[in-house]
């Protein structure tokens, strides 16, 4: 059914921008190790995912508006095209500084993506199509499991981390093509103009999240503590301001117990807390402490995500 009545131009589509993302997790998850052996910033090893989850937090929150901006396909080829440039950035990188930098563009992307996917699988299929394409996105999850420790692994047992990012390039430009062929090129009824995206919601919440992602860095347990109340005070506030906005960037009460949005945004947390933590330090724990090949580290690593498809 989904590949009826011209629906499977969105189906490949779709599924394409998600396989971006979970591809990149599991390709960067594996070298990362063979990365600061090579460019060295250990200390920053978390940071490669923390600043990378930050950045597509906001490009998540900015990507309702952007889309109402540009419209459907305009929205989702700009989020294909940063998250472009951002992995040549990364593959590019000569210091761990510059990749962070290039994790933060590729985030913001693949941010914007997720994003307007699921408010894509709203428009352009009906209701009893919307929960079958949910599957099959999360599907593309045990597929990349199947195929991005693999892809990494192999770049990193030739010591060349950056072939693993240089892969992807084809790949991107690919799904940004189609993006713009297939596609609808809807418009919205009210264009939101540039001066209301709501920039001092998404900064706020950036710098918050970005706070208490930052506490993994710091050794002073009265640092951690502030850093982590400062962080939560600006995400309560971006939620708060939000709240009474016009250009809204969640939905009323996120975070209530009282209602199913709210009890939702709670399960969607919690569900993903553990499997981060895992997906960051399992790949460097299995290479550093028992000695596996990159490439077996990172099938291990990903049987989480096989798991969770099933």
């Amino acid at each position: 059914d989904l590949f009826r009545d011209g629906r499977g131009v969105y189906t490949v589509s779709l599924s394409l921008g998600i396989a971006l993302h979970a591809m990149d997790a599991f390709v960067v998850s594996t070298v990362m190790p063979t990365v600061v052996e090579d460019i060295g910033g250990a200390a920053f090893y978390a940071w490669v995912v923390m600043l990378y989850m930050t950045a597509s937090i906001i490009g998540a929150a900015s990507g309702g508006p952007v889309k109402l901006m540009f419209g459907a396909r305009r929205g989702y080829v700009a989020a294909g095209l940063l998250f472009l440039v951002g992995t040549m950035i990364s593959a590019l990188a000569p210091v761990m500084p510059i990749l962070l930098t290039g994790r933060v563009v590729q985030g913001f992307g693949v941010g914007m993506i997720v994003a307007q996917n699921v408010a894509l699988i709203g428009e352009l299929f009906p209701g009893n199509m919307r929960v079958r394409m949910i599957t099959v996105t999360s599907g593309v999850w045990a597929a990349a499991a199947l195929v991005g420790p693999m892809i990494g692994g192999i770049f990193a047992e030739f010591d060349w981390w950056r072939g693993a990012f240089w892969f992807g390039v084809p790949i991107i430009l690919f799904f940004t093509v189609s993006a713009w062929r297939a596609l609808p090129d809807t418009r919205p009824e009210h264009v939101i103009p540039l001066s209301r995206f709501p920039i001092g919601r998404v900064v706020l919440l950036g710098v918050g999240v970005l706070a208490i992602g930052a506490t993994g860095n710091i050794d002073a347990l009265s640092a951690r503590l502030a850093a982590l109340t400062f962080g939560f005070i600006l995400i309560w506030l971006t939620i708060r301001l939000d709240h009474t906005a016009e250009n809204r960037i969640f939905p009323s009460r996120p975070f209530s117990l009282t209602g199913p949005v709210g009890t939702a945004y709670w399960i969607f947390l919690l569900l993903t807390m553990a499997p981060m933590t895992a997906g960051i330090y399992l790949p460097l724990a299995y290479q550093i402490l028992h000695g596996l090949s990159p490439l077996a580290a990172g099938y291990l690593a990903a049987l989480l995500a096989v798991a969770w498809s099933a």
